[in-house]
């Protein structure tokens, strides 16, 4: 009878003649039963190792996947930085406050910058495709992530580092960035040493005056001393109880610290200085503004004195600060370096040296502790600025032996500020005419006339230095 009931080998069929009975009812669904407990334990089964393999997939994406997002993280990170530091340089170059010639690769840094965007939205790709492969358990996807992510790290440390040599500035830079003229204090037409006597103020290297008060303050240019290159030392003097480093900077330099629109920004000015004295000292910068055009007559104040960086006895430091100035800066700019009472000693001595002052747009205005590379330029270049506001020229003038005589026309280097000053015209050669220290002279902006004095000798000659001024 058992051999005539529907079994599962031949998918429960009916043998003719089958009669439902218990007994055929019992063979059919025992059978099927059974079948569903072995399937039941096998989906059992299949769901543990379902739950073993997506742990398996999670482990594998925590050990080899996630270290690589997050070394690619950091390195955007790196990125997005330099591409800043690459949009500053090029803002710069736009406004004009760093000349185009010192970016080494700006192509290549712009690229850097198209290629960081891109590479945040493939990252942010990737973080969702990571998160999608491990809910799915998808092991095969998630090892490949490991691939794909080994990879754009490497291509994001290339590109970082190409963005950081692109926005490279050239530390010899030599540009009009600086404001200042005779910044590295190269330049010393007036001699390389002298003093300021007390209660005045005298220029010293060219561009800078010293105001002393209470007693002189002697000066002079030193060479690679406390400071590397040149610098200008100030002399401490028992009584010096006031000393003051200047330039007044005249208005076609100084409205360009200014915006196109007429708009007051930002400007940093800085100096090195070598305290070359026993305590610590701290310099104040102070800013004012000239009355009128390139009329200093009267200095309306634009910045009252105020504290710089503190110098440690027999150091050298940066001191440096970032402020606002008027509109009026227009008119011409005065810059002061105050050292106070610091020097009302009988020995010790401060130096000067690399000054800057430029714009400086998006800088918090305050003390500046990491002010740009100064500028320094050729001294060939400086000493042409120079001779805009002073200058020697020589003279040699032959006297024809009659009452009426001629003189000669001297031609200044370049086109000074304006018509000048004849501050001395010093006879360099003892002749008939007795060595005279003065002569006659009529002065224009570009040109000097020159004739001898009454008393001459037939055929007698004089050699003369002529010393011109057109100081601020």
């Amino acid at each position: 009878m058992s051999s005539s009931l529907p079994s599962a080998s031949d998918d429960y069929k009916a043998p003719h003649k089958l009669d439902l009975s218990r007994a055929v009812w019992d063979a059919v669904f025992g059978s099927i039963g059974e079948r569903l407990r072995a399937l039941e334990a096998v989906k059992a089964d299949w769901e543990s190792l379902i739950s073993v393999g997506t742990g398996q997939a999670l482990a594998v994406i925590r050990e080899n996947v996630e270290p690589h997002l997050a070394a690619l993280t950091a390195t955007i990170s790196q990125l997005q930085s330099d591409v800043h530091e690459a949009e500053d340089v090029i803002a710069a170059l736009i406004r004009g406050s760093v000349p185009m010639g010192t970016v080494k690769g700006l192509g290549a840094a712009l690229l850097a910058k198209a290629d960081a965007e891109a590479t945040s939205a493939a990252l942010s790709a990737l973080n969702t495709l990571v998160a999608t492969k491990a809910a799915s358990a998808d092991v095969a996807e998630a090892l490949l992530l490991k691939a794909d992510a080994a990879a754009t790290n490497a291509a994001l440390a290339s590109k970082a580092d190409a963005a950081g040599t692109s926005i490279a500035i050239a530390s010899g830079a030599r540009g009009f960035v600086n404001a200042f003229r005779n910044g590295g204090f190269t330049v010393a037409q007036r001699g390389t040493s002298g003093s300021v006597a007390a209660g005045a103020t005298a220029y010293a290297l060219d561009g800078w005056q010293i105001s002393a008060g209470g007693a002189a303050a002697a000066w002079s240019q030193v060479w690679n001393t406390g400071i590397a290159g040149a610098s200008l030392r100030i002399n401490r003097a028992s009584g010096l109880t006031a000393c003051t480093l200047q330039q007044r900077i005249e208005s076609y330099l100084s409205a360009q610290l200014l915006t196109y629109a007429l708009v007051a920004q930002p400007v940093t000015v800085q100096w090195v200085v070598y305290n070359g004295t026993a305590t610590a000292i701290t310099p104040k910068i102070a800013a004012g503004y000239a009355s009128a055009r390139d009329n200093f007559g009267t200095v309306t104040s634009d910045l009252d004195a105020t504290n710089l960086q503190p110098i440690a006895a027999g150091a050298a430091g940066v001191v440096s600060y970032t402020f606002t100035p008027g509109v009026s800066i227009a008119n011409g700019l005065q810059i002061q370096l105050q050292f106070g009472p610091a020097l009302n000693a009988a020995s010790g001595y401060v130096q000067i040296g690399r000054a800057d002052i430029r714009a400086s747009p998006g800088i918090a205005t305050g003390p500046n502790s990491a002010p740009p590379p100064p500028e320094t330029r050729d001294p060939a270049i400086e000493k042409t600025l120079a001779a805009r506001y002073y200058s020697t020229v020589p003279a040699n003038l032959l006297s024809n032996g009659a009452t009426a005589f001629g003189g000669c026309v001297v031609t200044v280097p370049i086109q000074m500020r304006a018509a000048p000053t004849v501050l001395s015209v010093v006879s360099t050669s003892a002749s008939s005419w007795d060595s005279p220290t003065v002569l006659n002279t009529e002065v224009f902006s570009d040109r000097v006339v020159i004739w001898p004095p009454t008393t001459k000798v037939l055929g007698a000659y004089n050699k003369a230095i002529i010393e011109l001024s057109a100081e601020l």
